[in-house]
């Protein structure tokens, strides 16, 4: 984390996170992005769909094309509260190889899933 703020609407602390995500990665239109909303272990599945859209929407409204977007438990801290929102931009190489098949301990994808 790089601040602490008062208590705020979801939609308002998804714009705040995502404007300085989208900045920092100097996303214009027609780049592709992947997009990981995490739960730091508590934060339940509702609450990260919640932000999912509005990270989705913000994405969209720059012209930013989103690739895959994951939502869940991923990185957890035991039951710390919160949650994370990550960006991975994404040139041709990159998304080949996001999308390949992978069976490791801690993350499964595509034709490799048990």
């Amino acid at each position: 984390g790089i601040t602490r703020e008062a208590m705020m609407r979801a939609d308002d602390a998804t714009d705040r996170i995502m404007d300085r995500l989208i900045d920092d990665a100097a996303l214009s239109g027609g780049e592709r992005v992947a997009l990981l909303v995490n739960s730091l272990g508590a934060t339940p599945m509702l609450e990260l769909f919640i932000l999912a859209r509005r990270a989705t929407a913000r994405l969209a409204a720059r012209g930013v094309t989103l690739h895959d977007t994951l939502v869940g438990h991923y990185c957890t801290s035991l039951n710390m509260t919160g949650a994370s929102i990550s960006l991975l931009h994404l040139d041709r190489e990159l998304e080949d190889l996001y999308d390949d098949p992978c069976d490791g301990f801690a993350w499964q994808k595509g034709a490799a899933q048990r």
